[in-house]
């Protein structure tokens, strides 16, 4: 993604990947709306988080999906729309370089992001964070690792 001046240059591979990501995260986000937001929630789009294991391009894909998503959510503001995207993205960045251990790579990433969805909802619905921070963090673990499993099965297959 450098060119030879260090400069950052993006390509076309890159912008179309990431575009097509956002695009996939958001709309299953969208299609399940009702168990996608909240103190306990189910957001299938998850299992698309395994991708960072595979490059850079597609944490910003997850980060413009999650953004993308979190424009229709109920509870939409800042904390949607800047404070989740920013941590998708930093939680993404841990993920891909402990990419060498999948597994492990996440369990940091699921729990991660739970941590930021409960600090989300203690502030803006004032749900206290012990009682959501279980809740949100075992879908989220249990679909990422899915989403590892699966990613592996089709990359071989394919």
């Amino acid at each position: 993604m450098k060119n030879g001046g260090g400069q950052m240059t993006i390509k076309v591979k890159d912008m179309t990947m990431i575009a097509i990501v956002a695009t996939v995260y958001c709309v299953v986000t969208w299609l399940i709306s009702p168990i996608a937001y909240g103190p306990i929630q189910f957001r299938l789009s998850e299992i698309m988080k395994p991708l960072v294991l595979k490059g850079r391009v597609y944490i910003a894909g997850l980060s413009l999906g999650l953004l993308l998503a979190n424009l229709l959510s109920p509870f939409g503001g800042p904390w949607e729309w800047i404070w989740m995207p920013v941590m998708c993205f930093i939680g993404g960045e841990i993920a891909y370089r402990l990419r060498k251990w999948p597994v492990i790579s996440m369990i940091f990433y699921s729990a991660w992001i739970s941590l930021a969805v409960s600090i989300t909802l203690q502030v803006v619905l004032q749900v206290p964070f012990y009682l959501t921070v279980f809740w949100i963090w075992v879908p989220e673990l249990i679909l990422m690792q899915i989403g590892v499993r699966l990613s592996a099965y089709l990359l071989r297959r394919l």
